[in-house]
């Protein structure tokens, strides 16, 4: 299991009929709205795997964020939402978990309304609703970048990764923190895709991969919030989104020859990726060369590092479709 969000709220009517309260429709929506952005959220009506207390307690255990629904003010304090809510706040109140937040929606009732120590916390109403959603991407963000260290890997975006193009989320190395930011390079090689489409005197600047990266690739992996959270940084006078490594800060990030050897998704391969025969890494994967944005030692050559982890900066031809790409990202942290 894994929790970000916690959705607390009264299943049944008080008027013992058995009907759901309107505050299981709410939940619901603000449950799928979290999910659609990639939120890890626990909601008792789908998340709910095999055992009901268990899943609830390791649910409570894991959120950074509660979000607690009410349409009446006795549905507050119905014992199974308060319980849920009680066990939350001793965490931040005592100092166990000061980092998480508790949050109010509601609906039909004013903040007035609320029990006594209910009112130290924030609320939010179907007319400030997308407050409530920046609120927790805000506090997600912030809890990340307390958590995150070098050498860390994260997920973020998706794309296609089996040999039938199923999306999956791409797998990041944490190769720089800085302040609010974090440098993120694909843990593996995505896709095949020639530094240029024809073979002729080129740099990154007016290279088509790099057209690529900042246009199609952007819109394939990254949902809107995702894109949202992406950085642009300059490179040799031109700005990007999504890059590629120079020779210099492959030698800087991936100091050693072994920590540069990246496996080749089967989406890549089936896509031409070159894989080699004799680097194996675990699992059956096989290491593969991969794109450097520096220019090679002439001038339709670009730079590169080899299945083995050995930079070439003579380079290769940069219409060559079987070296991959390892795309680099800037993200607020």
């Amino acid at each position: 299991m894994s929790v970000k969000v916690f959705i607390s709220f009264k299943k049944l009517a008080l008027d013992g009929s058995g009907n759901d309260t309107p505050d299981v429709a709410l939940a619901r929506e603000i449950y799928n709205a979290l999910i659609k952005e990639g939120i890890d959220t626990y909601f008792s009506e789908e998340s709910i795997q095999c055992n009901y207390f268990n899943d609830i307690a390791a649910a409570l255990d894991e959120a950074q964020i509660m979000i607690v629904i009410a349409t009446r003010p006795e549905h507050l304090t119905a014992p199974w939402v308060q319980q849920e809510w009680g066990s939350f706040m001793s965490t931040i109140i005592s100092g166990k978990r000061p980092e998480r937040q508790l949050y109010l929606y509601l609906s039909g009732m004013s903040c007035h309304q609320l029990p006594t120590i209910l009112n130290n916390y924030e609320s939010f109403f179907p007319s400030t609703k997308k407050k409530l959603f920046d609120s927790v991407r805000s506090n997600l963000n912030v809890s990340l970048s307390q958590r995150i260290h070098v050498g860390d890997t994260f997920k973020f975006g998706s794309y296609p990764q089996g040999e039938n193009g199923n999306m999956k989320p791409i797998v990041w190395q944490i190769v720089d923190l800085y302040r609010d930011r974090a440098l993120l390079v694909s843990d593996k090689l995505i896709d095949a895709v020639p530094f240029n489409r024809m073979r002729t005197s080129v740099t990154w600047e007016n290279s088509t991969i790099r057209q690529w990266l900042n246009n199609e690739f952007i819109a394939a992996a990254f949902s809107a919030s995702e894109q949202g959270r992406l950085l642009p940084v300059s490179h040799d006078g031109c700005q990007d989104t999504v890059f590629l490594l120079s020779l210099s800060e492959v030698k800087t990030y991936f100091r050693y020859q072994d920590s540069r050897i990246a496996a080749v998704t089967e989406f890549a391969k089936s896509r031409g990726s070159y894989i080699s025969t004799q680097q194996k890494l675990g699992r059956g994967e096989s290491a593969g060369w991969w794109w450097l944005r520096s220019s090679g030692y002439y001038d339709d050559f670009a730079a590169y590092v080899k299945s083995s982890g050995a930079i070439d900066d003579t380079g290769y031809c940069v219409d060559d479709e079987r070296v991959s790409i390892r795309p680099a990202v800037w993200i607020k942290a």
